[in-house]
Order: C-alpha cells, then structure tokens, then sequence
C-alpha cells in the first residue's frame, strides 16, 4: 500500500521509472537471515577510578571574603556549609 502511493506520488512529481524503483528499494529494510553474530568490542583496560575524599589535602587557592561577602553566602547557603565549601 506505502509503496503504491509513493510510486503515484512520484509520478505525479515527474519521476521516472527507474527513479521510483530506486527510492522504494532504498526505503525498504533488509533483514538478514540466520544467527546474529555477537558483536566484538576492543578490550581496553579503563582507568582505574578516583576515590573522592573530600577532606582530602588539595591545593586550593585562598580567597580572602569580605565580611559583606561571608553574611551574604551564608545566608545563600546556610550554616551547614563551612566557609570553604562556599566557594
């Protein structure tokens, strides 16, 4: 049925033939017959990952807040937060 109305659409468009047969072959899905191979993937060796630790000692720059800037942070964030952690 698809293919009928896309071959009369077609030619009504001014296709030709050969050009109809084209564009319904090419809109047709070919199944492949028999067992599907299992894919082979590369083994590759992944990272190995990073333990978070967050009181870990990391280099962090020192930012000197002002005292205008620690009440607005820590009414943004709360007083859960330690000063660093605003940041």
């Amino acid at each position: 049925m698809a293919d009928k109305e896309i071959k009369e659409t077609m030619k009504r468009q001014g296709y030709s033939a050969s050009e109809i047969t084209e564009a319904i072959q090419k809109d047709k899905i070919v199944i492949p017959e028999g067992e599907l191979a299992i894919p082979v993937y590369e083994d590759k060796e992944a990272p190995a990952p990073v333990a978070y630790e967050p009181n870990a000692d990391i280099d962090m720059p020192t930012i000197d807040l002002t005292e205008e800037d620690k009440r607005y942070l820590l009414l943004k964030w709360g007083k859960s937060y330690k000063p660093e952690e605003w940041i």
